[in-house]
């Protein structure tokens, strides 16, 4: 058997040796923005499911004497506020930044969370600290 060597050109030796530590430089990169991102959405799907439990608990103040005597579902308004801030006063493992705002408007309340988020890889590319993440929930009662 006769076998011909194959032919190499000058200053390719290793170019797939670093193609291939491009890649997976690049895959580790990738790799930890995703780890971000998922942590970020997991971390406002906490705070959204907070925010919409507090706007519900709030909306279930209905003022008794005023259901008694006409028959319509009207909020109290401080009794739901209270009741929206001590839900949201229950959630454990959640970073709540400042007061929670609670707003009672006629018969819908609204509840605002800020969390804080901290970040792991895209810190190192960009560290601006915190990241804080917003969520709004309303509800209102309804005759079931």
């Amino acid at each position: 058997m006769n076998r011909r060597p194959t032919a190499t050109r000058a200053g390719e030796h290793g170019f797939v040796t670093v193609w291939i530590l491009g890649l997976c430089v690049t895959l580790l990169v990738l790799g930890g923005i995703s780890i971000d991102l998922w942590r970020a959405f997991g971390e406002r799907r906490s705070l959204v499911a907070a925010a919409d439990s507090a706007a519900r608990s709030g909306a279930s103040a209905i003022d008794p004497a005023v259901r008694r005597d006409t028959g319509v579902l009207r909020i109290d308004p401080d009794l739901a506020a209270a009741r929206a801030r001590a839900s949201l006063r229950g959630v454990n493992g959640l970073e709540v930044t400042g007061t929670p705002d609670v707003t009672v408007t006629g018969n819908r309340v609204t509840v605002v969370v800020r969390g804080r988020f901290e970040l792991g890889f895209l810190d190192l590319l960009d560290p601006q600290g915190p990241v804080t993440i917003t969520v709004t929930a309303t509800a209102e009662p309804h005759e079931g």
